[in-house]
């Protein structure tokens, strides 16, 4: 997907979430701006990564509106205090991988299978141990299948076959399933394209791959 049209994509998912304003988002508050999840999980994942992100490029303010302001401020961005796209693109740009130090936990794309009726994704989780321009090195932790269900609601974090489905249904795999090729502690060469911050958190991390790789 191009980039364009994963703005067209953020736009869409930032509708999605309700009847959020930027009157309403200018009224301070200490958690995060009031916001209607309407359509489905897709704006919570937005506000929570955009939360994360914004935290550790050091906006840690506990009024989320003032920091994604501050944020604009310093970016030369329409300031409104509101999550739009290019708010959104901006902080991802600003939180690449190069800017990561060693040690820090990642997940890492094994294999995507994009079908039309939901996708298949295997990652693993690690800590990261080189960076070497576009290629990392990443000591293996944990091995992960994710199945997508793009017609369903929720998540699942305990079974990769959920029943009944939900949008996302997750869990840990063996390193030996599905013709697995590293083991635990093993020290393994990625594409750095492959590869994105723990911290963002793995549903709002997969979500953006899938809509760039499977255009779902």
């Amino acid at each position: 997907m191009t980039r364009s049209l994963f703005v067209i994509f953020l736009i869409c998912t930032i509708s999605c979430t309700g009847n959020t304003t930027e009157n309403s988002l200018a009224t301070p508050s200490t958690v995060r701006p009031a916001i209607e999840i309407t359509c489905n999980e897709s704006g919570q994942f937005l506000l929570q990564s955009t939360e994360k992100i914004l935290q550790q490029l050091g906006f840690s303010n506990s009024d989320l509106t003032k920091s994604i302001r501050d944020f604009q401020y310093q970016h030369k961005l329409e300031i409104t205090g509101n999550i739009n796209a290019i708010t959104y693109l901006t902080l991802l740009d600003q939180f690449k991988l190069p800017k990561l130090k060693k040690d820090e936990e990642v997940y890492i794309i094994e294999k995507i299978k994009c079908e039309k009726y939901g996708q298949w994704v295997q990652l693993y989780k690690g800590i990261l141990k080189k960076i070497d321009g576009n290629i990392v090195k990443v000591q293996l932790k944990q091995r992960y299948g994710i199945k997508h269900n793009p017609t369903k609601q929720g998540i699942s974090n305990t079974d990769w076959f959920c029943v009944p489905k939900r949008k996302y249904c997750y869990s840990e795999i063996d390193f030996q399933d599905w013709q697995g090729k590293h083991q635990f502690n093993e020290i393994v060469t990625f594409p750095k394209i492959d590869v994105f911050l723990a911290k963002i958190g793995i549903i709002p991390g997969i979500e953006e791959i899938l809509q760039i790789k499977c255009d779902q």
